[in-house]
């Protein structure tokens, strides 16, 4: 399991696109190499160590640089996050469908509503933006993080 890429450190822990498996952790190759999936074959790529390859202009895990993740909703343009029309959402707005919401507004199935309309609502709490309404077996709802909840990834 240390260098499998299916297995990466543990059972069904896949490795993304143009990581190896190195040590139990899905890292960037150690070179360049020939490989049809190392960074930069085609050109304009960069190795982002747990993402993999990546073109940072239009990736909105890696938008700009490694590190810049877009908001929920945002696409990447140009290196810049952006929300519909290009433009970035304000700070502590969120972007929904290609439009940004409003203050006191959330993104609830598909479109900005009031934070308390019913269509916000996951059994009695909200949501975070990175998490999914996910009802049980035994009927109970709840909010989860699917990259996190080992139930649920």
């Amino acid at each position: 399991m240390n260098d499998d890429r299916l297995n990466c450190g543990g059972c069904g822990v896949v490795c993304g696109e143009g990581l190896e498996c190195l040590e139990g952790l899905c890292q960037c190759p150690t070179s360049a190499g020939v490989e049809p999936r190392a960074c930069d074959a085609l050109g304009g790529e960069t190795c982002c160590p747990g993402l993999g390859c990546a073109v940072l202009s239009s990736r909105p895990a890696a938008c700009g640089s490694c590190t810049n993740a877009c908001n929920p909703g945002e696409d990447c343009v140009a290196n810049a996050c952006s929300c519909g029309g290009g433009l970035p959402c304000p700070t502590g707005t969120q972007c929904c469908g290609g439009v940004c919401c409003g203050s006191g507004q959330l993104c609830c199935a598909g479109q900005c509503l009031a934070e308390d309309s019913p269509e916000c609502f996951c059994g009695s709490s909200v949501c975070a933006l990175t998490e999914l309404c996910c009802s049980s077996a035994s009927g109970v709802t709840a909010c989860v993080e699917p990259n996190q909840d080992p139930d649920h990834c």
